[in-house]
This record gives C-alpha cells, sequence and structure tokens, in this order.
C-alpha cells in the first residue's frame, strides 16, 4: 500500500517504482531495481529458475506424507558436495585441520572449514566481529577464543563464500520444506517432522564424508570433523566443539 498523494504524483507508482526500474522477465510484477546478477526478475521467478536448474528437485511437497525423504537427503549430499569441490579449487596447498558439519536453523546444513593459515587470520576476523577484546594481542585473541570458533574461520561458511546455483536452490527448497511442516497442521506434534530433518541431515553428512570431494580436502595430521548442533555443541556428546 502506498499513500494516495504518493500515487496521484507518481502515476499511480510508489516513490522507488517511479525513478524507474522494470517488469519481471518471467512474471510481469513491477520490480523498482534489477536483482544482483542486472535482471529485472522477481525473487519468487528467481527462486523457481534455481530449483528448475536442478532435476532432482521435485515439485513441491504439500504436506508431510508426501515428503520422500531419502530425496531430502540426497540432496543435502548434493549441496554440500558441489560447495566442497569449489573449496577444493581455492585450497591450494593451505591443509585443513578441521571441518563441521552444522545443523542449523529453518533445515539448513552448513559447513564450515578452518585451514592452518587460517589460524593466523582469527585475530583480524575477530577484531571485525568482535565488540570487545581490541586490546589483545595476536596470540591472547588464539588463547581466548581458541582454534575452533567457526565465525573466525578463514572458510566460515562454505554457502556463503562458493555460492552456486545449485547449493542455493537446494538451500531454498530445503526452506521451503522446512516451513511446510512447521504450518503443516497434520497431528498436534511435528517433533518426529523436524527429527525427519536431522536425520535426512545426517544421512547427508555420512554420505559426503566418504565421497571423493571430502576425500580429497589436503589436510593437517590432526585434521577432525565434527557435527554440530546450531550453538556449537557436538550433536551427539553435548559438548562444544574444541574442548
Amino acid at each position: 500500500m502506498i499513500l494516495e498523494v504518493t500515487a496521484n504524483a507518481n502515476g499511480g507508482l510508489c516513490a522507488p517504482c517511479s525513478k524507474g526500474g522494470g517488469l519481471c522477465e518471467a512474471c510481469g510484477a513491477r520490480l523498482s531495481q534489477p536483482n544482483k546478477s542486472g535482471k529485472f526478475i522477481c525473487y519468487d521467478c528467481e527462486k523457481s529458475q534455481r530449483f528448475e536448474s536442478v532435476p532432482s528437485l521435485p515439485k513441491q511437497w504439500t504436506k508431510p506424507v508426501e515428503v520422500d525423504w531419502q530425496v531430502v537427503a540426497n540432496n543435502y549430499a548434493l549441496a554440500i558436495d558441489s560447495l566442497l569441490r569449489l573449496f577444493l579449487a581455492a585450497q591450494g596447498d593451505d591443509p585443513a585441520y578441521g571441518v563441521v558439519f552444522q545443523l542449523s536453523q529453518n533445515g539448513m546444513l552448513d559447513v564450515h572449514i578452518n585451514t592452518q593459515d587460517g589460524i593466523g587470520e582469527i585475530p583480524s576476523r575477530m577484531r571485525k566481529i568482535a565488540n570487545w577484546g581490541q586490546e589483545l594481542s595476536d596470540d591472547e585473541w588464539v588463547a581466548k577464543v581458541g582454534l575452533w570458533f567457526t565465525p573466525a574461520w578463514k572458510y566460515a561458511d562454505l554457502s556463503s563464500i562458493f555460492g552456486n546455483e545449485v547449493a542455493r536452490a537446494i538451500n531454498d527448497f530445503h526452506y521451503d520444506l522446512f516451513e511446510m511442516l512447521c504450518d503443516s497442521d497434520e497431528g498436534d506434534d511435528d517433533s518426529e517432522d523436524m527429527a525427519k530433518i536431522d536425520r535426512a541431515r545426517l544421512s547427508a553428512i555420512e554420505s559426503v564424508s566418504s565421497s571423493d570431494a571430502f576425500r580429497s580436502i589436503a589436510r593437517t595430521q590432526g585434521f577432525t570433523a565434527h557435527v554440530v548442533d546450531d550453538d556449537g555443541l557436538d550433536y551427539e556428546t553435548g559438548k562444544r566443539i574444541g574442548d
């Protein structure tokens, strides 16, 4: 909704649209500005096109009973594999000492990697993200946060760093799946559906852990991988990783 005076002044348009813009190339909706690719295409149409680029994504499931959880697990694995392959192309001879698979909110599955060189970047990254401890030396920063605080990692989130059409489409799809499960009125308890999402993500991690891409990661001698919840706690033990 826009103010009547604004509409009258701009030929029925809101202020942003009156300054230019264009029509979505797919559905014709008016847009005030192009997307990041420079195209005039609305979010829903852009997402639909991403889905079409991944043939294994089925048409939208409308209720929990329709969900094929093996397909869900396979697509989580496909997204991770696509990101790991892009990481491998950028890794060079800088060995990784740790990988963290994180079962994040809204059905997301995030992957974090840090390398030997990445340890030296922890202090500068912490100074950017922390509103405390600016007086600490580099050594004091590393001693303070340790080596397993993923926000300070060189590859803190592979989806953000190496985002690609496959991973983005699958993430969008799984977010929509999560929303459908949350909104479904089938039954009184959705905890079992949430548990199914967890099992699908864990199954994907197990699959990826034996994949060619994961085995190809250059590693330090003490390389370890963890599966954590959204609070950074080890999924099985409940302990914070690195303890």
